[in-house]
């Protein structure tokens, strides 16, 4: 869990498809004067750092609705919180681990499994979440 400028993000987990990796996340807003997220500018600082040293810049962010529909702008009230997908580009199939970072927050999760894409990753009060949909 890490606190932004107007919000609180709670990683899950992370799964690769391909050479792209997907961190599922929930974003909760605490912004009393406005409900409208953008999930261009929602943790656009983040990064990874993989296994092997290398760093990979977040490529975009969206929201999932709740019938699961991607979203890039959002109306979230005070408070409330929305499913959100951190996505990085050109992370190497051998990646196995991957720490998770912010320069402008105090995000900082080490030692993230990334898991096949054909498993949903685990929530941490252990209920199981869905699938990620496919880009």
């Amino acid at each position: 869990m890490a606190q932004g400028s107007n919000s609180i993000l709670t990683v899950y987990g992370c799964t690769r498809q391909g050479t792209q990796v997907l961190c599922d996340t929930d974003l909760s807003n605490q912004d009393k004067s406005g409900a409208q997220l953008d999930s261009s500018m929602a943790w656009s600082d983040t990064y990874v750092v993989d296994d092997r040293g290398d760093r990979h810049q977040r490529t975009i962010g969206f929201f999932l609705n709740v019938d699961g529909q991607k979203r890039i702008n959002l109306d979230v009230p005070y408070g409330q919180s929305v499913r959100y997908i951190l996505v990085f580009n050109d992370v190497p199939a051998q990646v196995s681990k991957i720490s998770l970072h912010g320069t402008a927050s105090t995000l900082d999760v080490e030692s993230i499994p990334v898991s096949d894409s054909k498993a949903a990753p685990a929530a941490s009060n252990g209920a199981a979440r869905a699938p990620i949909p496919s880009s």
